[in-house]
């Protein structure tokens, strides 16, 4: 099994699934679970305190059949991990156009249903000026819009898991 010192710990790979961080100094053991890089192609997936964690891994978020995959991709990835707290993390796109929005709109009707929470995050200014002008997300807590947004995935998670 290989392994690397990363921050004070050890980052132990299970075949590509299971990663194990142990900062022993503070006795700290935290387990986060992947996905097989193999099983999708937009989006990477693990778990982090029980949140859903996806990684979206396209720099341009456009075109019919790329918001096809990706919705399967992202409904593939809750059945499997069979949770109902999602951060969708936009940190590498660049540019997203409205036919992106359709996964998102999917998988918020699904967790409306589960009594769910999903959070989006890490967006570039470009990317969230397109949400904000389709009324996606809100700069304002007083105006009502379908997504929360905040600045980064460790945030998100954060938010989901409480205090």
């Amino acid at each position: 099994m290989p392994s690397e010192v990363v921050r004070g710990g050890f980052l132990l790979v299970n075949e590509g699934r299971e990663i194990y961080t142990t900062a022993s100094a503070i006795g700290v053991h935290r387990r986060t679970q992947f996905m097989s890089d193999s099983a999708f192609h937009h989006i990477q997936a693990r778990v982090e305190q029980g949140v859903l964690v996806l990684t979206l891994t396209d720099v341009q978020l456009h075109g019919d059949a790329l918001a096809g995959d990706l919705r399967h991709e992202i409904m593939t990835a809750v059945e499997q991990f069979g949770v109902n707290r999602i951060v969708i993390d936009f940190s590498p796109v660049h540019y997203v156009s409205s036919v992106a929005f359709r996964p998102l709109l999917s998988l918020r009707r699904r967790l409306q249903t589960n009594n769910g929470r999903m959070i989006l995050c890490g967006m570039s200014e470009l990317v969230a000026e397109v949400f904000q002008t389709t009324r996606l997300i809100s700069t304002s807590r007083s105006i009502p819009a379908p997504f929360e947004a905040v600045a980064d995935a460790a945030t998100a998670v954060q938010t989901l898991v409480g205090p």
